[in-house]
């Protein structure tokens, strides 16, 4: 049981962490730094490496309508993915409108913001069979950059993290 609470601890942890880390960057984040940043992922969550059994998808949503005004429509601005799993995103793919209802209500996001969600998805193995405790184990995190708007990502020629 220890074992199992301690996973969503980690899980949770990993969720938070990487949309933290996301929103502190400023304009011109590259693909090497999401690259980077999700190589983290594994360290944040030891034991449960996230690499081996899960997937975290980093949406990147933006607001859109009259500048200045709350956002009376969203979409998918960019998206990358850590992971084998074959979790689907909540928000869609790049490009793609996301419903204002998916939108967490304390969210306020205006026209041009961008709103980072960090989906955490891993498949849980007990340590004795016995346990009726396996399955997903699934957290999301919402931040609004402090620093930029970060709309897209900067191709530097490191190879995307997609989501296909």
């Amino acid at each position: 049981l220890t074992y199992y609470l301690v996973a969503h601890q980690r899980i949770s942890r990993s969720a938070y962490t990487m949309s933290n880390l996301m929103t502190q960057m400023d304009k011109g984040l590259t693909e090497s730094q999401v690259s980077d940043m999700m190589l983290a992922l594994d360290q944040v969550s030891k034991p449960f490496n996230i690499s081996d059994n899960g997937r975290a998808t980093i949406t990147a949503i933006i607001g859109e309508g009259v500048d200045g005004a709350a956002a009376t429509s969203y979409s998918v601005a960019w998206q990358r993915c850590y992971g084998p799993n074959s979790s689907t995103p909540s928000y869609g793919a790049a490009g793609s409108s996301v419903d204002v209802a998916d939108i967490p209500t304390n969210s306020i996001v205006t026209t041009s913001q961008i709103l980072v969600v960090t989906e955490v998805d891993y498949t849980f193995e007990p340590i004795l069979g016995i346990l009726p405790l396996g399955g997903h184990i699934k957290y999301d995190a919402y931040f609004r950059p402090r620093r930029g708007t970060i709309e897209n990502i900067v191709a530097d020629g490191s190879a995307p993290n997609s989501c296909s």
